[in-house]
């Protein structure tokens, strides 16, 4: 885990040093062991280190081979790394340090690009290779390490956080207002390439790109093929199965010459992490919740149960509402973009407390992606047995039936209409989607002409099977678990931690995709193959949860008598920007603050963008 910075001027100029330098010093955080540089001619590279794997100067970067004709930097885990190495060692590889950087450089040597599609683990690398002049960036399958890059001319520029490449670039400093006014509208956030910077991108996950003078080519090194998963797959006992690909997922995440911790929400996945990588250690685990007292997000039962059965060191983290406004402009310069989710804060406070007593943090992200925990994945999974029922399996609509009812006395709402909606066209659905969000805002006139003038292109995942595998791979691919990865990635390398998500294996995340839909979802079971396979192991309080929390935080509740809320969306400057309609605004914080309609979620979006204009654009 670390952070990388590169230049690399297509046209023949020398690369600058001192602008290296910058681009690695606004990073430090992220790598505070160590700090390289590397340059040859036009082409450069800047590296800050956190040491997680061989401590030594020999696993130093930026990282060459044996005749400098390969030069890496990389930020993340190769978490196979030990069995790539003795593969490589037979092949007649040499090292010279354990790291898994420098497995990166001999694999690169021996298998070319397509190395990337034998690694398991997270990453963003830069790798030069002199002798075809060609410039390598790569991202993994699941986007868990960020890349961003920009063009300038001839030059391109890379990073693993935007504010490095202002440091070389100050006119980078514009608003992508399309893409801002579909935030404030949606929440969408890292959906795509584009970024609240007019013209910074991003690497999207499972990509690589090649650059040379000659141009730029990005090819995709992985995607989902349900063919390809049912034949790898031993689906003869799928509980058997997920159990050892999880289990193996969270062993090799242990993997590590430093401390390694745990995150526990109290929901299901953190608690089965918590539980498995207990078994592994031979003693106990420390563990970090976050804990609120309001009702709605207060999980210390759950957390309770877990600490009771497993007794590990545990940390309780009580995050005080009145630290939320002096805290939220330092979060939001280390996301380098406003955020959308509140859980942040809760998060950031984890990370705060872990830092001091771990240096690597295992966490629960994508386990409601690959296995349908939330329940917005009810409509994908009543409109896959309705179809299935239709067309060859008759029983299935018995169970819709049953299903549809026991869903609504669960959740309290009736499905039906955004069950019929999975019958529309795909295209048809996504326009929907977003005119539906677009309406309920209250943007400027002038911010919606600037959306209509230049739409965001937001991509469309193929389809993986049934209308639930597509929403779960939607979800994986764009809807959620990319802007959740982005939160996760920078409030933990802001305080040099490394997060690493056993969930997110991409051997259980094609097994999950592959399964039937009752595997996932189970008439009210979500994430039914997990409560299975871990029943015994998780205590049963945990396994018969049905509410969903996901780092709870009582924003909406707190915002209802909040001054200094009102004061950031109603200032001068928030208004004079054109993004929210005034009155629209001002009359749904009155209905916030009586009470009347919930817009807890809107006006954190509003406080983000606004404190995000102050500390990237105004200055």
């Amino acid at each position: 885990m670390c952070g990388i910075a590169g230049i690399f001027n297509r046209g023949g100029e020398p690369v600058t040093a001192a602008k290296l330098v910058a681009m690695a010093r606004v990073q430090a955080h992220r790598g505070p062991d160590d700090e390289g540089l590397w340059t040859a001619g036009n082409i450069g590279f800047s590296h800050r280190r956190l040491s997680i794997i061989d401590l030594s100067d020999a696993a130093h970067q930026p990282m060459e081979n044996e005749d400098g004709s390969v030069v890496l930097v990389t930020n993340g885990e190769i978490y196979n790394y030990i069995e790539l190495m003795a593969e490589l060692k037979e092949k007649g590889h040499v090292f010279r340090s354990r790291s898994d950087s420098e497995v990166m450089v001999h694999a690169y040597e021996e298998w070319g690009e397509d190395c990337v599609r034998r690694f398991n683990g997270m990453w963003a690398f830069a790798l030069w290779d002199a002798r075809e002049k060609k410039l390598l960036l790569s991202r993994d399958r699941f986007g868990i390490k960020p890349l961003y890059y920009t063009l300038d001319g001839d030059r391109l520029l890379f990073s693993s956080e935007i504010k490095a490449l202002l440091e070389v670039l100050p006119s980078l400093r514009e608003p992508n207002y399309p893409y801002l006014g579909r935030f404030l509208a949606t929440s969408f956030q890292d959906d795509g390439e584009e970024t609240f910077f007019k013209d910074v991108r991003q690497l999207l996950p499972a990509r690589s790109m090649t650059v040379m003078a000659a141009g730029i080519n990005i090819r995709r090194h992985w995607s989902y093929s349900r063919e390809e998963a049912r034949s790898k797959y031993d689906y003869s006992d799928t509980d058997g199965t997920f159990r050892f690909l999880l289990t193996d997922s969270v062993r090799l995440r242990m993997r590590s010459d430093v401390p390694v911790g745990t995150c526990l929400s109290g929901g299901l996945d953190s608690s089965t992490i918590v539980a498995l990588s207990s078994g592994m250690t031979g003693g106990k685990v420390k563990t970090f919740s976050s804990i609120y007292e309001e009702k709605e997000a207060n999980e210390i039962r759950y957390v309770e149960a877990v600490v009771k059965e497993y007794r590990p060191e545990e940390y309780l983290i009580r995050p005080d509402k009145k630290d939320l406004f002096d805290l939220l402009p330092l979060m939001i310069y280390h996301q380098d973009e406003p955020c959308s989710a509140p859980g942040l804060f809760s998060q950031w406070h984890v990370m705060k407390v872990a830092k001091d007593r771990v240096k690597v943090l295992l966490d629960g992200q994508g386990g409601d992606e690959i296995l349908g925990g939330y329940f917005h994945f009810f409509p994908p999974y009543m409109a896959t047995l309705a179809k299935e029922g239709l067309r060859f399996r008759p029983s299935r609509l018995l169970k819709l039936a049953a299903d549809a009812r026991s869903i609504k006395d669960l959740t309290g709402h009736d499905f039906a209409l955004s069950t019929i909606f999975y019958f529309l066209p795909r295209q048809a659905r996504e326009r929907l989607k977003s005119m539906r969000m677009l309406s309920s805002t209250p943007l400027h006139p002038e911010l919606i002409g600037a959306m209509k003038a230049n739409p965001v292109k937001r991509p469309c995942p193929e389809k993986a099977g049934n209308d639930l595998d597509t929403a779960l791979y939607s979800s994986i691919e764009r809807d959620t678990l990319p802007a959740l990865l982005h939160f996760e990635d920078r409030d933990s390398m802001a305080f040099s931690l490394e997060a690493r998500t056993p969930f997110l294996d991409y051997r259980l995340v094609e097994f999950c995709l592959g399964l039937d839909c009752t595997d996932k979802i189970d008439g009210t079971v979500t994430k039914a193959i997990l409560r299975r396979t871990m029943e015994g192991t998780v205590p049963q309080e945990v396994i018969d949860r049905r509410d969903k929390m996901g780092f709870p935080t009582p924003v909406s509740r707190w915002f209802r008598n909040s001054p200094r809320a009102e004061e950031i969306i109603f200032s001068g400057p928030f208004l004079s920007r054109n993004l929210i309609e005034p009155g629209a605004a001002r009359r749904a914080f009155e209905e916030h603050k009586k009470g009347e309609r919930d817009h807890g979620l809107a006006i954190w979006r509003w406080i983000n963008t606004e404190l995000w204009f102050r500390r990237f654009i105004d200055r």
